[in-house]
């Protein structure tokens, strides 16, 4: 449980400043599918994608999940824009997948410019994942901050965190409570409790 532990507050680190609230922006469980594709890909595969978008530290925390179309392998992953739901454009991140495989599992962070946490935020960004069978992107999921399916609140009261759908890489997806213990010289906080999503 420690590293867990670790990343849940490494996380929450980023979301908090000395005496200060961060405005954190969650993308919660994001349908992958092929029906946002232009055109659509007809894969029958599907993925989730959830992710933290920090306007202090500017930086993108991600993770997302696939299970594509039988015979298919993923290649290759991309946040691409600017771009409305129904409208190509280019790669503006490269993903690693570390897995080229039909199902699995990735994550990472970035830090974004100024230019795209605007297009992100206005949500002119969305995450693609290309595979054998769809060269040209099987599974995508528009980037729109707070539409998630589980609901994503942020809130931080009398110094508790509530983080809903958390994804940590390698360890799956969770909803957090965590209790802010003190600021200085640090910000550390002690785990309530993080039940894993099924």
């Amino acid at each position: 449980m420690r590293p867990l532990v670790s990343c849940l507050a490494a996380s929450l680190a980023a979301v908090l400043s000395a005496g200060a609230l961060a405005e954190v922006h969650a993308f919660s469980m994001l349908n992958l599918s092929g029906e946002q594709e232009v055109p659509p890909s007809k894969s029958s595969g599907q993925g989730w994608l959830t992710a933290t978008y920090d306007t202090t530290s500017r930086i993108l925390t991600y993770s997302y999940n696939w299970t594509l179309s039988a015979g298919s392998t993923a290649t290759m992953a991309h946040f691409h824009g600017p771009a409305v739901a129904g409208v190509s454009a280019p790669v503006v991140i490269d993903v690693q997948l570390g897995n080229l495989s039909n199902a699995g599992s990735a994550g990472g962070s970035v830090t974004l410019t100024a230019a795209q946490e605007a297009d992100l935020l206005a949500g002119k960004w969305y995450f693609n994942l290309h595979s054998t069978s769809f060269p040209g992107g099987e599974l995508r999921a528009q980037m729109i901050a707070n539409t998630g399916q589980h609901g994503n609140s942020f809130a931080v009261n009398s110094g508790r965190a509530v983080l809903p759908n958390v994804g940590i890489p390698g360890f799956g997806v969770y909803d957090v409570e965590m209790q802010l213990s003190s600021v200085s010289p640090t910000i550390t906080f002690t785990l309530i409790k993080a039940d894993k999503r099924p």
